[in-house]
């Protein structure tokens, strides 16, 4: 597929979310779009299922509402990207950079996220993986501590490791009396409360 026709599909497909009666749903399902430069696009609400996104630019996308079933977003660049209630089963986003994405409402069934940047991410309300989040009023106002337990993944800030790794360094940059390191403990505390009743 070429620029232009995917410029004039991504044309009409505004079109068609404005309801402009020359608008048409774009449907990029099994195309290749890898390497592709689809930064700050509107395709909300479009049909990628099966799409090879693989290392393409979809930096601050709208992708809300969009299918991305078994799509290839591996290496892709989906930083502060819109994909709250996106179905993304069976995508595969491995090594991509997920980083201040939101994924509020965002289907997770099944999706592939070995390597990914999770840093910041919006989880209320997505499905089909389980995600642990706790408030953190640390060093920043209103951060958050999350672990997904079948990654072993934790974030908090700009940090992400394992949960054991992510315990380890909070020890050694936090004296036992600071303030921070004891509402890390809490959270860390609540989290894995959280998990004993989930039987996790």
């Amino acid at each position: 597929m070429t620029q232009e026709e995917l410029n004039n599909i991504i044309k009409l497909h505004q079109n068609w979310i404005n309801g402009e009666e020359d608008g048409a749903r774009a449907d990029l399902s099994d195309a290749d779009l890898s390497d592709a430069n689809l930064s700050v696009i509107y395709l909300n609400d479009a049909n990628l299922y099966n799409t090879n996104l693989r290392n393409s630019n979809l930096r601050k996308a709208d992708l809300s509402y969009t299918y991305l079933s078994y799509a290839n977003l591996s290496d892709a660049n989906l930083s502060y990207a819109n994909l709250s209630d996106a179905n993304l089963s069976y995508a595969n986003l491995s090594d991509a950079n997920l980083s201040d994405a939101n994924l509020s409402g965002a289907n997770l069934t099944n999706t592939n996220l070995t390597n990914t940047t999770l840093n910041w991410v919006n989880w209320h309300e997505a499905y089909g993986l389980k995600v642990y989040v706790a408030g953190l009023q640390s060093s920043r106002e209103n951060a958050q501590l999350v672990y997904i337990p079948s990654l072993d993944i934790a974030t908090t800030g700009c940090w992400q490791d394992t949960w054991e790794a992510t315990k380890k360094r909070v020890a050694s940059v936090y004296d036992e009396d600071d303030p921070i390191y004891k509402k890390y403990q809490l959270a860390f505390n609540y989290i894995e409360a959280q998990m004993k009743l989930d039987n996790l």
